[in-house]
């Protein structure tokens, strides 16, 4: 196996999967959402390893370019295939993920989050499927991870006044909007950090929250809180990102509270202290109860 040609055909044969990042990989895609995906390939000896790194890239490079030109634009942070330090070997993402567990803090989660969100877009799932393993086996020995991600989770403060209504400053990028994205962050959040704690496999948000109830991990009142912030805030926001598009503007997330129905505006104070209850169940069980988990 020791000639180029040689090594060049035993790369191409390796087992790998091409994984979906993120939004990507809670299938949760919007009209704004860009690139964040990964290689995750099998293994292989010293005298491979030359061969299989740039075989790889270069398989990531054109699938990235090719997703770029047919609409998906590149994630900003360059966390996508065609870069060397996501498209790795299986043994070096065990290693990231190992770091991240052990060693990430409460503000590392924004930057993180996207990587516990895998699924094989194509390839060889059994990769992944490894990788899940292993991720499981480190978190039961990580209480910190869980009281660190959990901390990350609360930054977010829903935009309520005193009295219950809607805060009337910005918290979008004009006068009286807010952040769809970031309003939704607290829910996804909630569903991928009990997902983990209680090794559900599923990706979707909704999905993910429909596997704890069955396994009696969260009550049906949470759920219920759950799922109903979600699909309005979802709906307002491809709503809106819909309308944007229609007026050949570019889509955003930042919603305008003065075009909302007095329905809508409603409903949007109660997603907002439903997402107020979800954060203060997981105060309640990670953060007050850290050194119980």
């Amino acid at each position: 196996m020791g000639a180029p040609g040689h090594r060049r055909v035993a790369a191409r044969s390796t087992a790998f999967a091409f994984v979906a990042l993120g939004s990507e990989g809670r299938e949760e895609k919007t009209l704004v959402s860009d690139q964040d995906n990964a290689i995750v390939y099998g293994d292989v000896g010293p005298d491979m390893e030359q061969a299989a790194t740039k075989y790889f890239l270069r398989l990531g490079t054109d699938v990235c370019d090719g997703l770029a030109k047919v609409g998906y634009p590149y994630c900003k942070g360059n966390v996508m295939a065609k870069t060397s330090k996501w498209c790795r070997p299986l043994s070096a993402w065990k290693e990231y993920f190992g770091q991240w567990i052990e060693s990430a803090q409460p503000q590392d989660f924004l930057e993180i989050n996207m990587f516990f969100d895998f699924r094989a877009a194509c390839g060889a799932g059994e990769l992944l499927a490894d990788l899940r393993d292993h991720i499981d086996k480190r978190l039961r020995l990580s209480v910190p991870f869980f009281v660190n991600y959990a901390q990350n989770a609360l930054l977010y403060k829903p935009p309520l006044t005193f009295f219950g209504g809607i805060a009337a400053e910005s918290l979008g990028r004009h006068p009286r909007t807010f952040d769809a994205k970031d309003a939704l962050r607290p829910i996804i959040g909630f569903a991928r950090l009990y997902a983990l704690q209680h090794g559900v496999r599923d990706t979707n948000t909704l999905d993910r929250l429909q596997r704890l109830l069955e396994k009696g991990a969260i009550k049906r009142t949470l759920y219920d809180d759950a799922v109903g912030a979600y699909d309005h805030l979802m709906r307002l926001r491809l709503r809106q990102q819909v309308a944007n598009a229609g007026r050949w503007v570019q889509p955003a997330n930042d919603i305008d509270l003065n075009a909302l129905t007095q329905l809508d505006t409603t409903v949007l104070k109660q997603s907002f202290h439903q997402i107020a209850a979800i954060q203060k169940q997981l105060q309640s069980d990670f953060v007050g109860a850290g050194a119980n988990l």
